[in-house]
């Protein structure tokens, strides 16, 4: 009965079976087989132990299968906590004493045919055989239930033929059994098979081959936790067989096995398991199969390296980047797919340009094979063209073999995402249908209009599961809550519907405000308008506002404009209103448009401005999908989303019938609260929103504002003593990286440390700069030493010092990759001047002020070490002005 030489078929079900005797395959844990839904609490046996008796039900099949599918049932609902039983099964774990006990005599009578009272034990020395109702010598009894009349017919759900029975163990079995009143124990002969009881449990040894056979019906991830039970069963699950049965049982046979390499349990973590494998993050759940790992966002981009990135390496070694899986990714560097497919499956998004990206651990494992292969020591000759062809072709062959295999797993698996999205969305259409025909029988009947309005339902809908009863119980109970708002909102509805002299009123109303604002030349316009430029001049004369982190700026300016205003005691008021103008978010958009927008714009950074005018929503609470808007689209985001539903975003409702056609939000009828309904990148939002709150913003970590005086490389020289000789440029870049890696400073700031100290002491010798050429064996070591992403993501020097650069130069908008970035400098500048004109590196004053940082002690001792003070007549003019030259004289 070993589960690695045989698969259980599983019974098929008969007229002759009652509904909670028939075995279903496995798929939610903490469900125990043959029992009703309604019951599957009392089966929660917690703190389980091979060696302990657990209480199950016994389902159809045979006997071997039926022990295996019992186990498996218990074994699972022992390893979840009560609440966990009861999510999967809706009992609440709660209920009263009384109610529980009229349950469990509610399901003694409804299991009263069956015979289901088991003990197992796990033999110590792995050895011993399954004692069940195997035929024998004699004919066996089917069941005793204590006495020695014999059962003339099998208790229903039973299937009258076993059909695959265990064959007999030939000998006589010895069961150790400990009567009343003897301390010890005695050995107790029995001859035929075991005989199963109502009222007295089997004792039988168990072997690792058939506990194998019990975990190939439990769920894949539940194997994890069984390694964790004892050295047995880590021991007995360090094997493949046992996890493949168990995937075959839980997704079936037509599933594509694990890829070359990986073992089952390793392909099990990648399918089920949690957490990024970098970094540690318990909310990743998402595995790039291309790389064969389950990465964060923060860490894909880490552990990537994209093919533009490469060209250097590619140059020198035009095959390596076939020995090694690739995959897609979009204009936006978001994953796409493995490898290249020839006809895109249907999962696949509609991109039109796309990016390949190699796992950077990898490329430089492969660097350093073919340099070590191409290595020649002294009295070799060199590697002819056929020997390096003949070293390639093995690997390229290999890893078109392991990315079809890849390939077929990523697109079983989205398929089988498609599919369960389809599930879901038929479950939540389940959902709603039985919600509004259960809220029709509510007294009084609850209207489907209402219903839709209640956050309730809203949420409960959501959920991804077939509706059961108690789920109604548990939403109707809420649903008596916010009915009364609920209802009141669709009278109101109705009352304007029938009011279309009103509705016109309104929109007639709303234009004439609209227009008489259009001007921005009202009295309290006027006035808000004066209330932003004196917050603004205060901010600059102050020096706060060059320090306001870029996503702050909006919320900050805003939040103090409107502070402003209701505190001047000369505030204007229209006729209409004798207590004094309140600000309306038509306001808030005019200060935004008319004052913030320009000062973001004149940056001249399109980058920049593009990530500061981003905002986030308040009520969009999901981190898996981040959303940004600007100032237009978050507000009609809200009205359609959030607004027309109960809650906090309510009041930022108005029926669109009482807007004129034109309108996407009604700026002009709504209040300017105190609180925004936005949050900034560095903000969590939580779904709710307190327009009255006034508590003091957050705000990002203000940049120190820095002068010439403070800057880095001012009274310092280059040390001779510290890494490989002055010549030897790359490796004393290298050496630099491996002293700053520990450090906390962020890339940038690592980067001009280690450039500048290489090239300067470069300088100090050969009285030049290196040559341009060096940059790709740079790139190679960079790559090899797994510090590529130092010299990432930098612009172009040159391209930003010209006057009127192209606005769709992408080298000045943004940073780019070091090796695209290294093409586009040899094609378009000079490469005599790369050493200044290629890197836009950050000045000495920005450095020294993120060395001043707190936390940066360790960041500072490095630095001191490569570049150690000394005395005001010997400074270099070269340092003293903080700057990097390309020739650095400093001895």
């Amino acid at each position: 009965m070993n589960p690695s030489t045989s698969q259980p078929s599983t019974p098929s079900r008969t007229a002759n079976q009652s509904q909670h005797a028939v075995w279903k395959p496995f798929q939610e844990p903490g469900h125990v087989v043959g029992v009703p839904s309604s019951y599957q609490s009392f089966f929660a046996v917690k703190d389980f132990s091979p060696t302990r008796t657990h209480v199950v039900t016994k389902p159809a099949g045979p006997p071997a299968q039926i022990l295996a599918k019992t186990l498996a049932a218990a074994f699972v609902s022992s390893s979840v906590s009560q609440t966990t039983v009861s999510q999967y099964s809706g009992v609440d774990a709660s209920d009263s004493p009384s109610l529980a006990l009229k349950r469990k005599a509610e399901l003694a009578e409804h299991l009263k045919p069956v015979h289901s009272f088991k003990k197992v034990k796990l033999s110590e020395t792995g050895s011993g055989a399954l004692m069940d109702n195997t035929p024998g010598p004699k004919q066996p009894r089917d069941f005793d239930d204590g006495q020695s009349k014999r059962l003339t017919s099998k208790p229903e759900g039973v299937l009258a033929n076993p059909g695959n029975v265990t064959p007999p163990t030939s000998g006589k079995r010895t069961i150790s059994r400990r009567p009343k009143g003897q301390v010890g124990s005695q050995v107790h002969e029995q001859k035929g098979p075991t005989r199963l009881r109502t009222n007295r449990p089997v004792a039988a040894e168990i072997p690792f081959d058939v506990w194998g056979l019990v975990l190939s019906y439990c769920p894949l991830d539940f194997l994890f936790k069984a390694r964790l039970i004892s050295n047995d069963f880590k021991n007995g699950l360090s094997y493949d067989s046992t996890w493949r049965n168990t995937r075959i049982m839980n997704y079936g046979p037509d599933m594509p096995g694990p890829p070359d390499g990986m073992s089952e349990m390793q392909y099990a973590n990648l399918l089920v398991g949690q957490s990024c494998m970098s970094c540690g993050d318990k909310k990743t759940r998402k595995t790039y199969w291309a790389f064969l790992r389950r990465w964060c966002n923060k860490c894909l981009k880490e552990k990537v390296i994209l093919e533009r990135a490469c060209l250097g390496i590619k140059a020198q070694y035009p095959k390596i980047f076939q020995c090694i899986p690739h995959a897609s990714f979009d204009s936006f560097q978001h994953f796409e797919n493995s490898g290249t497919y020839p006809t895109p499956p249907v999962w696949t998004r509609n991109s039109q340009a796309h990016v390949v990206g190699y796992e950077l651990a990898k490329v430089s494992k492969k660097i350093k094979e073919i340099e070590e292969f191409l290595r020649v020591e002294p009295g070799e000759l060199q590697k002819t063209d056929e020997e390096v062809e003949a070293w390639y072709n093995p690997q390229i062959e290999a890893n078109k073999n392991l990315v079809l295999q890849i390939q077929a797993v990523e697109d079983w698996d989205n398929t089988r995402r498609l599919q369960r999205l389809e599930d879901t969305k038929l479950h939540k259409n389940k959902r709603a249908e039985y919600y509004r025909e259960q809220a029709k029988n509510m007294v009084p009947p609850l209207e489907p209009e209402a219903l839709v309005l209640t956050q309730s339902y809203i949420r409960a809908v959501d959920i991804p599961k077939a509706p059961s009863e108690r789920s109604w119980q548990i939403l109707e109970k809420k649903l008596k809550k916010e009915r009364a708002e609920a209802e009141g909102i669709v009278r109101a509805q109705k009352d304007e519907e029938n009011l279309i002299e009103h509705r016109q009123q309104c929109i007639d109303m709303y234009r004439t405000l609209a227009e008489r604002r259009a001007k921005n030349d009202t009295v309290e316009q006027i006035a808000v308008l004066a209330a932003a430029d004196a917050v603004i001049e205060s901010l600059k004369a102050s020096n706060v506002l060059d320090q306001i982190a870029d996503v702050d700026i909006i919320h900050v300016i805003l939040r103090q404009v409107h502070k402003r205003y209701y505190a001047a005691e000369d505030a204007p008021g229209p006729e209409h209103n004798t207590n004094g103008y309140r600000l309306l978010l038509a306001d808030a958009k005019m200060v935004y448009e008319r004052k913030i927008e320009p000062i973001i714009n004149g940056w001249n950074d399109e980058a920049r401005s593009k990530v500061a005018k981003m905002l986030k929503c308040r009520g969009c609470v999901r981190r898996d999908i981040q959303h940004r808007f600007t100032w237009d689209q978050l507000f009609c985001h809200i009205a359609r989303k959030h607004a027309p539903d109960i809650g906090d975003f309510r009041q930022l409702h108005v029926p669109i019938a009482e807007l004129p056609g034109s309108v996407t939000f009604p700026w002009c009828r709504l209040e300017w609260p105190k609180n925004l309904p936005m949050i900034a990148e560095h903000h969590t939002a939580t779904g709710k929103w307190d327009p009255q709150d006034d508590s003091e913003y957050q705000e990002a970590p203000r940049a120190k504002k820095v002068t010439a005086s403070h800057a880095a490389y001012a009274g310092r020289s280059v040390s001779r003593e510290a890494g490989p000789p002055d010549l030897r440029f790359v490796d004393n870049v290298m050496y630099a990286v491996s002293l700053l890696r520990p450090t906390p400073l962020d890339a940038k700031f690592k980067t001009c440390i280690a450039f500048t100290f290489a090239l300067n002491k470069y300088g100090l010798v050969a009285g030049e700069t290196p040559l341009f050429d060096v940059v790709i064996d740079l790139q190679l070591a960079l790559v090899r030493g797994g510090h590529y992403d130092l010299f990432e993501h930098f612009r172009c020097h040159t391209c930003c010092q010209q006057s009127n650069p192209a606005k769709n130069n992408k080298f000045v908008n943004k940073g780019q990759p070091f090796g695209e970035l290294v093409e586009h400098y040899r094609a378009c500048h000079s490469p005599g001047q790369w050493t200044t004109h290629m890197l836009k590196l950050p000045s000495p004053e920005e450095l020294w002020s993120a060395l001043s940082e707190p936390g940066m002690h360790s960041a500072l001792q490095v630095f001191e070490q490569l570049f150690p003070m000394k005395e005001e007549a010997n400074i270099d003019p070269v340092l003293r002005g903080g700057h990097i030259a390309p020739v650095a004289h400093m001895g």
